[in-house]
């Protein structure tokens, strides 16, 4: 019980954080400094150029630009956090929201929709309508730890069941979503911003197991793992694999837009296995 009210204590911090964030960053002194219309981005692109975040227009086709010195935003909570100068929430990984779903699920459901809520806000106040979550990689013990508390649990179905929610939150508060690593990340024993995984399961094991929290999702756009699955495609990775692309379309259902994992990585897969670039960056 204590631990509970320890991080809704937590969760009331950050709202008021945000709160009075967004009261400084909108007063009449900042606002000069945040280019708020079409022609003022114009006006000032080749300024800021390498800065500047290129966005969708939002639901009133307004582009809002507040400075913000990040190439890109991968706002999961936890360890993988773009906003640590504005609010830590390093506490609130996805393994905590999992663990919270199985105990309480009616308490889930509060904090989490404070917490999409909060960041949602905050994402649009920077100017920025994409985010990329969920995480539906499935959290596995004895494999690379690159998933981990990223994943909410070691259950498929609360992977999928929480993916949807975290979804539908996030577009009710007006920020797309990214689902990732699709078709799944979960069995790779190396990380795939160093090595290309390879997984060896067969397609059926995978549709039933690490393709599932995938399926049939709501979310507009997807992030491909680098990842090979030898079954399947032995040749290409999964991200210019034409047979996984065809495997997530027709098998996964998924229509929205697919977009690669970053590729400034120390081996990025080309197209086959044979044929390696390496990318210092």
């Amino acid at each position: 019980m204590i631990k509970e009210l320890k991080y809704l204590f937590y969760l009331i911090i950050i709202f008021f954080f945000i709160f009075f964030t967004a009261r400084y960053y909108f007063s009449d002194e900042n606002i000069k400094k945040s280019y708020r219309s079409i022609s003022l981005i114009d006006d000032k692109i080749n300024l800021i150029e390498k800065d500047l975040i290129f966005l969708e227009s939002d639901t009133e086709n307004i582009i809002e630009y507040v400075e913000f010195k990040k190439d890109k935003i991968d706002e999961e909570g936890g360890r993988v956090s773009r906003l640590r100068k504005f609010i830590d929430n390093s506490i609130f990984t996805a393994e905590y929201f999992g663990n919270l779903y199985k105990k309480n699920i009616n308490k889930f459901d509060i904090y989490y929709s404070v917490y999409v809520k909060q960041i949602a806000y905050l994402l649009r106040l920077l100017g920025i309508n994409i985010n990329t979550v969920p995480v539906l990689d499935i959290k596995r013990k004895k494999f690379h730890k690159i998933v981990d508390d990223r994943s909410f649990s070691t259950d498929k179905k609360i992977v999928s069941k929480i993916g949807d929610r975290c979804i539908k939150l996030f577009h009710s508060n007006r920020v797309a979503t990214v689902i990732k690593h699709i078709p799944g990340h979960g069995l790779a024993k190396v990380d795939s911003h160093k090595n290309l995984p390879r997984i060896t399961r067969n397609e059926q094991y995978l549709i039933k197991n690490d393709f599932y929290p995938f399926k049939n999702k709501s979310s507009l756009l997807a992030m491909t793992g680098h990842l090979l699955f030898e079954k399947i495609d032995p040749e290409n990775n999964a991200t210019h694999s034409k047979k996984i692309n065809k495997l997530i379309r027709n098998k996964i259902k998924f229509k929205g837009l697919i977009m690669t994992d970053d590729i400034s990585i120390n081996q990025f897969i080309i197209k086959k296995t044979s044929q390696l670039t390496r990318i210092i960056g």
